[in-house]
């Protein structure tokens, strides 16, 4: 009771495992609003549907709380809401692979997902990526870890010089 829900926010479970985000009032810790977000069909028929939120983080200069996690579903919804600071954002649907990183947005205010991508390989199921950590600078830039798993020939990496890279396996 009270609760609102607010599009594209998916205010009913669509997979197996969806990843659900919350916001409690600082005074008295009610239940201010909450989502799931996911996707309904896997990327490998038979097995079910899952997508997690491993670690939120908020930003201090920015109204958005940020979620990074794991899914392996090809119809997880990327978006990147116009009218937003995210409207030129990164939007990569599911591409391939058991498993991908995603990354999300959530308005502090009501819940609305602003912004939503995965990364991972774009072909192939031979590999999962999976997004374990997640921090905002001051200037909302954010950062994410986690770990790749398998093999992923193409996997898109910008990497400077003097950083650590293995070309091959």
């Amino acid at each position: 009771p009270g609760n609102s829900q607010f599009d594209p926010a998916i205010g009913e479970f669509s997979g197996n495992d969806d990843a659900v985000i919350m916001k409690f009032a600082a005074n008295n810790k009610q239940l201010v609003w909450a989502t799931y977000y996911a996707g309904s069909v896997p990327a490998m028929a038979g097995s079910y549907a899952i997508t997690e939120a491993q670690k939120l983080a908020l930003g201090t200069n920015t109204p958005y709380v940020f979620a990074v996690g794991t899914t392996n579903c090809i119809d997880f919804a990327a978006l990147a809401r116009p009218f937003t600071p995210f409207a030129n954002a990164s939007q990569e649907l599911y591409l391939g692979g058991q498993h991908r990183m995603w990354v999300g947005a959530f308005s502090t205010h009501n819940g609305v997902c602003d912004w939503a991508t995965t990364h991972g390989q774009n072909s192939g199921y031979t590999w999962k990526e999976e997004g374990l950590s997640i921090a905002v600078d001051a200037t909302a830039g954010v950062a994410v870890g986690g770990r790749l798993v398998g093999n992923a020939p193409d996997f898109e990496a910008v990497t400077p010089a003097g950083a650590f890279h293995r070309p091959t396996g």
